[in-house]
């Protein structure tokens, strides 16, 4: 499986449809072009970029989408989430560690995202993608993935049980952050690609 290889099991080894679906997600996160909606409207060709979200055009710079291994899972990859309200050792509650709800300073944090980024394609269909923090209404991170969270506001950190997609937690999805996780991948080890949402993520900024 790995990257470079010249054939699959006896057989000349060709670019595959995924191959070629990240290559196009590349080119249209690089140079927007002009075109009319086609009739799927999360079809990962549709152009310009930004169209996956009401057909229109909203200054989108990244096409989120996810893999799907071999077996039919969705692939995953793991981030460490950035704690935006621990500032100055404080906690989520906005106090102190010593005077926090939980009595301590908040850990890191780490979750699984099947949601990517194409960042780069290159060899014989190899891939860098952009592990995409799956957020909610309130920029929360959500655990999309089997555990025990208690809804909006207690999604599941960390708890991710079997593997399996959660569909409640997924119906608070509503956006999605970059993060500093990037791997690297062999996209001939994949069988489908789904593409979810054209987004501005601010890509080039830091």
């Amino acid at each position: 499986m790995g990257c470079g290889r010249n054939n699959v099991e006896g057989t000349s080894h060709h670019e595959g449809c995924v191959c070629e679906v990240v290559k196009t997600i590349l080119k249209l996160q690089n140079h927007v072009v002009r075109h009319e909606c086609d009739e799927c409207g999360t079809s990962c060709f549709l152009e310009p970029l930004g169209g996956l979200r009401n057909h229109s055009r909203n200054n989108a710079d990244t096409r989120v989408f996810m893999l799907l291994n071999k077996d039919g899972t969705p692939f995953k990859a793991f981030f460490k989430e950035k704690d935006n309200n621990n500032k100055n050792g404080r906690g989520r509650d906005g106090k102190d560690g010593k005077d926090g709800k939980d009595g301590k300073k908040d850990k890191e944090m780490f979750h699984f995202s099947p949601f990517f980024r194409v960042e780069d394609v290159f060899g014989d269909c190899c891939a860098t993608l952009r592990v995409l923090a799956p957020v909610d209404e309130d920029g929360e991170v959500v655990d999309v993935f089997n555990g025990n969270g208690d809804g909006k506001g207690g999604h599941n950190h960390g708890n991710n049980n079997d593997g399996n997609l959660d569909l409640d937690e997924l119906e608070d999805v509503v956006d999605f952050e970059k993060t500093d996780s990037c791997l690297t991948v062999d996209l001939a080890a994949f069988v489908a690609i789904q593409c979810i949402a054209d987004v501005d993520l601010d890509i080039c900024r830091r």
